[in-house]
């Protein structure tokens, strides 16, 4: 764990002390970047954050399983009244569109929305690969993201999907009656190299000093080209709980920043909770 004084280059900004003695002009978390790129600085009226498609066994046999897959949806934020559909092309040649719900607002004044759909057991229909693009209607006019007109597919199982480096998959902290913490971050990332180096970088002061918390592999790359890494920490020694952080993740010379869309996340200060994406 690294300590870091941070001295505020304006807002959003940070000149931060690296491990190295150095100085190194670094976007900080909560606002815009020099040097690295925020996630969701410059994104389309509407982006597909994140899609998954897992397979849930509950039986020996193959009727028995189920397909489910979730969709996160980035819009911004141009009306109260709108639409965010899934279009989907379904495994077993039919079409529909799938109304997703909202889930939060984050920061740049956009929106995050979500739906699922299942295939299998529950549904009784075929489980199988997905082609899907994203429609956002509001305040008159229709914007669409078809990934470039190829639309994006999900196989059977494969995991999560990504258009973005880095996105954080969870994060939750939980405290005992001893006093003990646990305390858990969950991000998902491109595998854009093989040396990659991911942090939590956080506060407890409102910024005015860092603690940088290394990350750890977890699993994949996934069939879509995507890993998980993790931070995790329990027991009596844990002396630091973020009030708020941000993802930083570097490869092949490049860091990209994801801070909840410039607000940065927040975790439940002095009771048990949990950040889900």
């Amino acid at each position: 764990m690294q300590r870091v004084i941070v001295a505020m280059c304006g807002i959003g900004l940070a000149c931060v002390i690296d491990g190295c003695g150095g100085e190194t002009s670094r976007g900080a978390p909560g606002g815009s970047t020099v040097g690295a790129t925020s996630l969701g600085a410059a994104l389309s009226t509407v982006e597909l954050a994140r899609a998954t498609s897992s397979l849930l066994i509950f039986g020996p046999h193959e009727a028995d399983d189920l397909q489910r897959t979730e969709y996160l949806v980035s819009v911004a934020n141009l009306a109260f009244d709108k639409q965010v559909i899934i279009q989907l092309h379904n495994p077993d040649g039919t079409s529909e569109d799938r109304s997703c719900y909202f889930e939060r607002s984050v920061g740049n004044n956009r929106e995050l929305w979500k739906t699922t759909r299942d295939y299998g057991t529950d549904s009784n229909t075929q489980v199988g690969t997905v082609s899907f693009s994203l429609k956002y209607v509001v305040a008159g006019n229709t914007y669409v993201d078809n990934n470039g007109g190829r639309n994006y597919t999900l196989g059977v199982n494969d995991g999560v999907l990504l258009t973005q480096p880095a996105l954080m998959s969870d994060a939750n902290i939980s405290y005992g009656r001893d006093g003990d913490v646990a305390e858990n971050v969950t991000v998902d990332l491109q595998n854009d190299g093989y040396v990659k180096h991911v942090q939590i970088v956080g506060s407890d002061d409102h910024w005015r000093t860092t603690v940088v918390l290394d990350a750890q592999y977890e699993s994949g790359p996934n069939a879509r080209g995507v890993g998980r890494w993790s931070f995790i920490a329990s027991g009596p020694d844990v002396t630091f709980v973020p009030d708020e952080f941000a993802i930083s993740y570097t490869v092949n010379g490049a860091t990209y920043w994801d801070n909840n869309f410039g607000m940065n996340y927040f975790m439940p200060a002095h009771h048990n909770g949990s950040i889900v994406n």
